[in-house]
C-alpha cells in the first residue's frame, strides 16, 4: 500500500491533482465555517498551498526506459583498410606469349589464366598512343624489349587519363618507356595491361 501511495505521489500529474483537491477542500471549508469557529480550515488551506508548491518544484527523474531510448551519438566509421602494396611478378611478356607456341589457344588460355590480374614490369620503344571511346583511358602501344624475333610482342598498356594523361599525352614515337601494369589478356602476339603506371 505504501509503495502504491509513493508511486502515485511521485507522479508529477497525480501529485498536483491531490494537492489541488486538498487546497480546494480547505478553501471551501474556510468559506463555509465561521472564522471564529476554528483555525483548522486555515491550516488546511496553508497545507494545500504548501503541497501544491512542493509538487510544482518536485522533479521526478525520467524512467530508465526513457533514458535508454534517448538518441545515441552515431558510431564512428571504421578506419579505412591499409593499402596493400603490389607484388610484381618475375614472369615476362615473352614467357606468357610462349605458352601459345606449342598449344592451341584454348589450351594456352587455361595455362595463362592464373596470371591474369597479376602485376608485371616491362619496357619498350613507343609505337603509338590512342584514346578510348569514353575518353577516360589512353593506350600506349609498344613492342616489348627482347621480343625482336620473327613476330615481336606488342604490348597495349592502358593508363587512366585523370592520373596519367599529362605524361602519356606528350610521349614521342620511338621513345623508351618503362611500364608497370596489371595483366588483362594474352594471345599469340600481344599482351594487354590495365591500370598502368609509367615508371620511366
Amino acid at each position: 500500500m505504501l509503495t502504491l501511495w509513493q508511486r502515485v505521489w511521485n507522479d508529477p500529474v497525480w501529485s498536483k491533482v491531490i494537492a489541488s483537491a486538498i487546497l480546494g477542500g480547505g478553501a471551501l471549508a474556510f468559506a463555509l465555517i465561521p472564522k471564529n469557529f476554528s483555525i483548522w480550515p486555515l491550516l488546511v488551506v496553508l497545507g494545500g498551498l504548501g503541497l501544491l508548491l512542493w509538487s510544482v518544484l518536485h522533479v521526478t527523474p525520467a524512467p530508465k526506459a526513457e533514458r535508454e531510448a534517448a538518441p545515441q551519438p552515431p558510431t564512428p566509421a571504421p578506419p579505412a583498410p591499409p593499402i596493400v602494396e603490389r607484388t610484381i611478378e618475375s614472369i615476362s611478356p615473352e614467357h606468357l606469349v610462349s605458352y601459345y607456341t606449342t598449344r592451341t589457344t584454348f589450351q594456352a588460355d587455361k595455362v595463362v589464366a592464373p596470371f591474369l590480374g597479376k602485376w608485371i614490369k616491362t619496357e619498350g620503344d613507343l609505337r603509338d598512343v590512342l584514346g578510348s571511346v569514353d575518353e577516360e583511358e589512353l593506350m600506349a602501344a609498344f613492342y616489348c624489349q627482347g621480343s625482336g624475333g620473327e613476330q615481336p610482342i606488342l604490348c597495349a598498356a592502358w593508363f587512366m587519363v585523370d592520373r596519367w594523361g599529362d605524361r602519356i599525352g606528350v610521349l614521342r614515337p620511338h621513345q623508351r618507356i618503362v611500364v608497370v601494369g596489371q595483366i588483362h589478356s594474352v594471345d599469340r602476339s600481344s599482351i594487354t595491361l590495365r591500370k598502368c603506371e609509367l615508371v620511366a
